[in-house]
């Protein structure tokens, strides 16, 4: 049963790939979601409904477009294939009520990261609403960390704020670390933050251009990963 269980686990993980990598990348181009119908980039034609099973369908067309014959980018495929992984990965270490907040964090992080990876931006609606459903799911840990830390919250919230309006920040970067006050506590969020900037740096000294932007949001979301696995779901006390 439990191999069935996996099963469905990967299947619904790889959807879930195919469809948050649809959207970033939709969101990058501007158009809606929902229309038009998925298409090729290189010569715009219609993808049929076999071309967008999830990973077979990048197999079966051998990884060129069935009607132009150009290479198919191979970054969905690894976004499909990692989140199926993930779902299993999440199913083997986690029993209880946590599994399906995990899954929606991991998802959620995923979505906005590709997000400011292609435009250096987040669709506000998708941080907003998504951070606030997530949060209702862990609504006793956030009351927990508010009254623990309510004014080094307050007093953090109100200097990030700031910085945002004096262009030092950005305000998706803002939202998503209060978001992590919230959901991991002050202290953890401080461990966050640094191990953002440490992940962050890296792309600017193997490039050594340190004029060019870069998204952050893919390290805050990587850290709160890791961060949450270590506190809540391996119980390792990080401070």
């Amino acid at each position: 049963i439990m191999i069935y269980i996996f099963f469905l686990l990967f299947i619904l993980g790889t959807c879930l790939g195919s469809f948050i990598s649809c959207v970033a990348y939709r969101y990058k181009l501007g158009i809606s979601i929902i229309y038009p119908r998925p298409f090729c980039d290189n010569c715009s034609q219609t993808l049929q409904h076999w071309q967008l099973i999830p990973i077979i369908g990048f197999i079966l067309q051998k990884g060129k477009c069935h009607f132009c014959k150009q290479k198919i980018p191979l970054s969905s495929t690894i976004i499909e294939l990692a989140i199926g992984v993930i779902f299993i990965f999440n199913a083997i270490i986690i029993a209880n009520a946590n599994l399906i907040f995990t899954l929606l964090l991991v998802v959620w992080l995923t979505l906005i990261s590709l997000e400011d990876y292609y435009t250096l931006s987040v669709d506000s609606i998708t941080l907003e609403y998504g951070g606030l459903i997530l949060l209702i799911f862990r609504f006793h840990t956030v009351i927990t960390n508010l009254k623990t830390n309510f004014l080094i919250i307050i007093l953090f919230t109100i200097i990030l704020t700031s910085c945002n309006l004096l262009n030092k920040f950005g305000t998706a970067d803002t939202i998503l670390i209060v978001f992590s006050f919230l959901l991991l506590g002050f202290y953890n969020t401080l461990v966050v933050i640094l191990l953002s900037c440490i992940l962050g740096i890296i792309p600017y000294l193997i490039k050594k251009d340190f004029s060019a932007s870069h998204p952050f949001i893919p390290y805050l979301s990587l850290s709160i990963l890791i961060i949450f696995y270590a506190t809540s779901i391996f119980k390792i006390p990080i401070i």
